[in-house]
């Protein structure tokens, strides 16, 4: 049985997601006391109040919630990179990273983040130069990975290159704007939306997010960041192109 979905709220929830425990405890008629544990160490503490139509609510997340948002980028470092030929177009299943959002969850109205957190441990790199480049989330991605992605940690993405340059190109990385892109999942298991990266010359390449799940019959993540709910929303307004995406790799690949 997977662990992400609903639950509802009763005297005590506990809920194991690898070496992470969620526990609610009723208190009283209308409040609730959430905590996280790791190997017995309480790691996150909080009380909230909820009615007849609250829920919990576990759900995977943009992995742009951690360490004060330092990083709204993902740069995946593919292994071992891949040559291209002219003219040529290859589609191949990388992974990307994911954070654990747990919500107090009201159906129809709105998702209160209670907590985030992330299975695996995350890394960080620079994209381009230190005066204009990108503080990206680090992420290896192996090309030889029978086991598919790692449940909690991880999403499956399907991304299609095309080379329509009369060279061969080596790829060794994308990287890509996690405000911009959406996350799909069924039976736990996570997918990035449909992806494209279009290799424009020797240097640099274009990441299209192109706002649609990469199969049908997926249930599309929720958006819980206020901070990303305010910017799609402006981008939306400003712009009125929905939200899709292109992020200009300008660095190389």
């Amino acid at each position: 049985m997977g662990l992400f979905g609903l639950y509802s709220l009763k005297d005590r929830l506990a809920i194991e997601i690898n070496n992470e425990r969620i526990i609610v405890e009723k208190k009283s008629i209308d409040t609730f006391c959430y905590r996280r544990e790791r190997s017995d160490e309480i790691i996150e503490s909080k009380i909230f109040t909820a009615n007849s139509a609250t829920e919990l609510s576990v759900t995977p997340l943009r992995p742009i919630h951690l360490h004060q948002q330092i990083a709204r980028h993902v740069m995946v470092c593919i292994n071992p990179s891949f040559s291209l030929p002219p003219r040529s177009e290859v589609s191949l299943t990388l992974t990307v990273p994911i954070e654990v959002g747990v919500l107090a969850s009201v159906v129809e109205t709105s998702d209160h983040l209670l907590d985030f957190f992330s299975i695996s441990k995350p890394k960080y790199a620079l994209y381009g130069p230190p005066e204009s480049g990108f503080i990206c989330r680090f992420h290896n991605s192996d090309l030889n990975n029978s086991a598919g992605s790692m449940p909690y940690a991880e999403a499956t993405a399907f991304v299609r290159f095309e080379n329509p340059t009369s060279s061969w190109v080596s790829v060794h990385r994308i990287v890509m704007d996690a405000y911009m892109f959406d996350l799909y999942l069924k039976d736990d298991i996570v997918y990035l939306e449909d992806t494209k990266v279009i290799i424009d010359d020797e240097k640099t390449a274009q990441v299209l997010l192109n706002n649609k799940p990469p199969m049908p019959g997926l249930q599309e993540a929720p958006i819980v960041s206020d901070a990303l709910k305010r910017f799609r929303l402006g981008l939306l307004e400003r712009t009125g192109l929905g939200v899709k995406d292109r992020f200009l790799m300008e660095y190389g690949y």
